[in-house]
């Protein structure tokens, strides 16, 4: 799935969302590539892996992480874009937040 600056809508973000929704992933395998504005996590359908399928957003700026909970692996129990801010922020049923501040041109890739 492909979802862009252009091609947002609340149907599109919904898709997404239900892709991820209830995936697992490790914290520690969350890539940002600062020169390219590129973010990448590895997720998959069980809490010890294998984390099989990838998140790819490019157009980045920044990355936020408030992981309070410190324990590594993590559901994704939801996923939210903010097309006013640009974000997309991920947020764990555990104490863990990720917020992914956008440019104007972004794109987000699963596969």
């Amino acid at each position: 799935m492909i979802l862009n600056a252009r091609s947002i809508s609340s149907d599109a973000v919904s898709a997404l969302h239900d892709l991820v929704h209830d995936r697992w992933f490790d914290l520690k395998e969350l890539r940002f590539d600062k020169k390219l504005g590129l973010v990448s996590l590895r997720f998959g359908d069980k809490r010890k892996g294998p984390f099989d399928q990838s998140l790819a957003v490019a157009g980045v700026a920044a990355v936020n992480v408030k992981d309070d909970a410190h324990i590594g692996i993590y559901d994704i129990d939801r996923l939210e874009i903010d097309t006013r801010k640009p974000s997309l922020t991920l947020t764990s049923g555990f104490p863990l937040q990720i917020v992914v501040e956008l440019l104007a041109t972004w794109e987000v890739r699963t596969e």
